[in-house]
């Protein structure tokens, strides 16, 4: 699994600023000094009680981007054949399918692999 790598301090002075909030008004929201902040800000980790806090006061999900995608699955690469045909064609389109090992391509998800 890769690990996301994402500046939080970064991303709390983006947020700071799209919501026209300085860093003194954000240090009096969560009842610390403005120094404190300007810290965080340029911080690239942080503790997770302190980015719930000013995901709270900011109203802002700080959490968000290192959630798994449950999407993940549905940007796979999907191939769906919908076509009416006769039996006997049928058959022979599954067996050439069968011969050429599509079936098993497709049937392991190795396509694009």
């Amino acid at each position: 699994m890769e690990v996301k790598k994402i500046h939080i301090g970064g991303l709390i002075k983006s947020v700071c600023e799209t919501k026209d909030i300085n860093q003194s008004q954000l240090g009096r929201l969560i009842g610390t000094s403005r120094q404190n902040i300007r810290d965080i800000m340029n911080r690239d980790t942080i503790d997770v009680k302190l980015l719930f806090t000013i995901s709270e006061v900011l109203n802002y999900d700080f959490f968000a981007p290192f959630r798994i995608s449950k999407e993940t699955e549905s940007q796979k690469t999907k191939l769906t054949l919908n076509i009416e045909i006769g039996e006997d064609k049928g058959k022979e389109i599954f067996k050439y399918i069968q011969d050429k090992q599509l079936y098993d391509i497709l049937k392991n998800n190795d396509m694009g692999r």
